[in-house]
């Protein structure tokens, strides 16, 4: 098993980095390895892993400096050996194309290579920015050119989302099927937080219905079932919930209307996706999940339900406690009064 983490402290900017745990399987001890640390001048933040079968890669952005203000910020790879024991990295790459950038997600590509997806941005302080994707192919063939996947229409989610308080992110997720790279991403294009799959080209809305969408998450199986899953706001309640969809693949055939820098491609024709579903999370052993219309009205009625049973109780709190201040007042009227003396 392996874990890539960060560690730092507030106050003190030499204090921490990222780093790699492995567990030896045999005997279940962790170890680890700090691949870049903090200090005066760096930082390191927002790391992720990935592994095939002979390398672990750890991405990372790495800050100019201690407060990350106004400096670079790009990505990171180290590439390290598999195995239980802890050691160096092979090797460090920088990512082509990156310079102010956010939120990386890696997968191996299956042929001693990996896929690299993340956020540029135009500058240190820019709020806005648009995905990009960059292929290194292993050592001997090195890095392809990235490109941009998102266009002009890309903008990122208002972090927090209207009527919550805590932070979110349009960083990228990424998948591989048949060693074409798949990526997910929620943005504010149209004015609501939506997440959108991308594959060869074009990409596509996974539900356009409902509060803002945030925080996606993709994997396909040995079946090329993609299952994407996403939370999603709903502003009545105040609350969010997880929702999940399932597809077959078959994008890869997909055609698309328009031309780069022409507006939003659309899927035409490509994958089967199977109805979204609203996980409702109350019964997390049993994993059920319910159609997203008939799931909002039993979450309504829950919520009524442990609304009115709240209200019940509170006023049978009360009634006891009213009962309880009679009796003791009737019990004070017929107490006998004793007289106390004092002995010495």
């Amino acid at each position: 098993m392996y874990y890539s983490g960060i560690y730092f402290d507030y106050v003190d900017c030499n204090v921490g980095g990222v780093e790699l745990a492995r567990q030896d399987p045999a005997t279940g001890s962790w170890s680890s390895y700090q691949i870049r640390a903090n200090s005066d001048t760096e930082f390191q933040d927002k790391p992720a892993v990935a592994v095939d079968r002979r390398h672990v890669y750890v991405s990372w952005t790495h800050y100019g400096s201690c407060t990350g203000v106004g400096v670079t910020s790009p990505i990171k790879i180290a590439v390290f050996p598999v195995g239980s024991s802890s050691g160096p990295p092979i090797g460090i790459l920088s990512v082509p194309g990156s310079t102010y950038s956010q939120g990386s997600a890696i997968v191996a590509d299956k042929n001693g290579g990996l896929w690299v997806a993340w956020e540029e941005f135009p500058s240190s302080s820019a709020t806005t920015g648009s995905i990009w994707l960059a292929h290194w192919r292993g050592p001997r063939a090195g890095w392809a050119a990235p490109f941009q996947i998102t266009d002009s229409n890309f903008k990122d989610l208002p972090s927090p989302l209207p009527g919550f308080a805590f932070r979110d992110n349009s960083f990228p997720a990424i998948a591989i099927h048949n060693g074409s790279p798949n990526v997910v991403w929620c943005s504010y294009d149209t004015g609501v937080g939506r997440c959108y799959w991308w594959v060869s080209g074009a990409y596509v809305a996974l539900s356009d219905t409902g509060g803002d969408q945030f925080f996606p998450s993709i994997v396909v199986d040995t079946n090329a079932q993609f299952s994407f899953s996403w939370s999603q706001t709903n502003q009545a309640t105040q609350t969010y919930d997880q929702y999940l969809r399932v597809c077959s693949a078959g994008r890869s055939s997909a055609t698309t209307t328009g031309s780069p820098g022409s507006g939003r491609p659309r899927i035409r024709s490509g994958p089967t996706c199977a109805g979204t579903t609203r996980c409702t999370g109350a019964r997390p052993k049993t994993r059920s999940c319910t159609p997203p219309d008939r799931a909002e009205a039993l979450h309504q009625a829950a919520e009524r339900s442990r609304r009115r049973r709240s209200r019940d109780r509170a006023r049978s709190q009360a009634s006891n406690a009213a009962r309880s201040r009679r009796s003791a007042s009737a019990a004070a009227r017929h107490m006998p009064m004793t007289a106390t003396t004092n002995s010495t």
